[in-house]
């Protein structure tokens, strides 16, 4: 398990968020190219985790495809179930074939028989947005920013991610046996936290 602080941010944040990771006594550099990051968003018809996140349950799960570069083309997709208890997350990944647009729901339906996920779950919301990578000098602690984001709502027919937002997240992580140690990283982080959520906002926004 890991911690994953998260820091808001609106357009006009970004340049500042750069400068302090950039000036941040721990040493931060880019150790990732900045990519594109995609994903469909899995829930069920009542949206169980959705419900989960907003009311900010301790133990909630999220199921989503996620994969990287162009949005019609979805190579070397995962499918993710992401595990929260609290502040602490992980994620257990399962690579899949390239699928396809054009029978993207029979694909999704062997992907919960194959793996014995939830038979309900269907599309909900999806997003894209480009990511920034950066790890401390000891390697312990990293930094992603999360930028230009769109979305989109499964359940209205608005798969591909057409809605801009004027606003993105910062996330701090590193692992549960380096919390005791983590809160001379965390001061000058000078930055309010959040407990923003990219799927919660979606549906907000996509309504």
């Amino acid at each position: 398990m890991r911690y994953e602080l998260k820091y808001y941010l609106t357009e006009g944040d970004y340049d500042r968020f750069i400068a302090v990771v950039n000036e941040h006594p721990a040493g931060f550099v880019k150790n990732y190219p900045d990519r594109t990051v995609n994903n469909i968003y899995l829930d069920s018809p009542d949206l169980d985790s959705w419900h989960e996140t907003q009311f900010g349950l301790s133990e909630r799960k999220k199921y989503r495809i996620r994969w990287y570069g162009d949005w019609e083309r979805m190579e070397q997709p995962a499918l993710e179930i992401k595990v929260k208890q609290n502040q602490l997350g992980t994620k257990l990944v399962y690579p899949l074939r390239s699928l396809n647009w054009d029978s993207l729901s029979k694909d999704i339906d062997h992907i919960k028989a194959d793996l014995s996920l939830p038979h309900h779950l269907m599309i909900s919301s999806t997003n894209f947005y480009s990511r920034s990578y950066f790890e401390s000098h000891c390697g312990i602690y990293r930094i992603t920013i999360d930028k230009e984001l769109h979305f989109g709502n499964g359940l209205y027919n608005l798969v591909k991610p057409e809605i801009p937002s004027r606003w993105g997240v910062m996330e701090l992580k590193y692992d549960l046996t380096d919390d005791q140690d983590s809160d001379w990283v965390k001061q000058f982080i000078p930055f309010q936290r959040s407990k923003f959520s990219k799927y919660v906002n979606a549906l907000y926004l996509t309504r």
